[in-house]
């Protein structure tokens, strides 16, 4: 599926909220095959220029930044703040009991990445466990919302499931893949959309976000990237409407959330694009690179930067402010909770006692504050998918 088409396709879903621009078509494609021959030029250079574009740090760092700390009592955690740990699923100051025990795949490996999702909505979280998609509301009992899910082989050859679910968080819907079929549900009226046999289904995360790469979920259809390697990875979409799915190739890095775009082109760069086709922001090769992150609301774009300590990373794709919250360790993890809350793991060495997690830090960023803090956690953590 090329960018105008994927662009069309969200700028459809939101017609009815907001007037958006006007849809340029010939205009995205210029641009978009623009992006293409610089490609290939950074490509035939690519060895003579690298170290230049790794010196530089990024304009706006946060130098004089207080290193987050451990909450003080009394502290309200943020409200956007979602993350699953030993104690539960928290939004927020709320902890709500889990029906299982949250365990990680990897084993005793460290870091260890190949963690369970949970995917927020509206009104609660689905996840998976053991075969089956739960959906635990804010307040009432987990339901069983699908079964015999199927789980793949994932990171470092351990058992983890590429068939967790992805939501909508300003929404209702969720979606996750069983085997080959593609399922929505609808968690406000507990019915199930559609259910659609897919050729390709999507990664699962390999580094610095927990889940797979199913991309953007709305009632009207679900967005995921298949295949990732060197020759980049297939974007799918399917429409509910129409019970159709569209394909494009060759994607490097991409997401797409509330009408925009992110590609990530072979050279490192970013670019953002508006719904109505128009590049509203471009970043420097490397400057931020995979896994891209869109925020519930499109305006905050996230993910690691290739520079000097390679923390995480946000763009204001307003404004194209950078903000990078305080850290100390190379490639966090990271995921976005509601609104503008970034949760982020920075992982730390631990001692061999068998419960190395507890020295990692959790922190919950409120991007628009651009102020971060430190939550306590108890083992394992799993961030919200995307």
């Amino acid at each position: 599926m090329t960018i105008e088409e994927r662009i069309r396709i969200s700028a459809h879903r939101i017609a009815d909220e907001i007037d958006p621009p006007a849809l340029d078509i010939d205009l995205i494609r210029r641009r978009v095959h623009a992006g293409r021959r610089r490609i290939g030029i950074v490509a035939a250079v690519a060895a003579t220029i690298a170290v230049c574009l790794l010196v530089p740090r990024l304009l706006g760092y946060p130098s004089t930044a207080p290193p987050p700390v451990d909450r003080p009592p009394g502290q309200v955690t943020p409200a956007g703040a979602v993350w699953a740990d030993n104690d539960g699923l928290h939004v927020g100051d709320t902890v709500l009991d889990f029906p299982f025990d949250l365990t990680t795949w990897c084993g005793s490996s460290d870091p260890c990445r190949a963690l369970p999702s949970i995917a927020p909505v509206r009104e609660g979280v689905a996840f998976l466990e053991d075969g089956k998609v739960w959906y635990q509301p804010w307040t009432g009992s987990p339901t069983v919302i699908g079964e015999g899910v199927e789980e793949g082989e994932g990171v470092q050859d351990q058992d983890d499931p590429n068939g967790q679910p992805a939501g909508d968080p300003d929404g209702t819907t969720v979606a996750w893949f069983d085997d080959a079929e593609l399922v929505m549900f609808d968690t406000a009226t507990r019915t199930e959309l559609a259910r659609a046999t897919q050729q390709n289904q999507p990664e699962v995360q390999r580094e610095n976000a927990h889940g797979n790469f199913i991309l953007e979920v709305t009632p009207d259809g679900v967005t995921w990237l298949a295949g990732t390697g060197e020759t980049g990875g297939n974007l799918h979409h399917f429409d509910r409407r129409s019970e159709q799915t569209t394909s494009g190739s060759g994607f490097d890095g991409v997401d797409v959330h509330a009408g925009q775009a992110a590609i990530q082109d072979r050279a490192g760069a970013t670019e953002v694009f508006a719904p109505g086709g128009k590049s509203i922001l471009r970043l420097e090769p490397r400057q931020l690179i995979s896994p891209l992150r869109f925020n519930a609301d499109g305006r905050y774009l996230a993910g690691i930067t290739d520079r000097d300590h390679h923390p995480a990373v946000v763009a204001d794709t307003r404004t194209g402010e950078i903000f990078i919250p305080p850290g100390e360790d190379f490639y966090p993890t990271i995921g976005w909770g509601y609104g503008d809350t970034l949760m982020q793991i920075q992982e730390v060495e631990g001692t061999d006692d068998g419960n190395e997690h507890d020295r990692n830090k959790l922190l919950a960023c409120d991007i628009s504050d651009r102020s971060c803090q430190q939550l306590p956690h108890h083992g394992p953590i799993a961030l919200p998918n995307g």
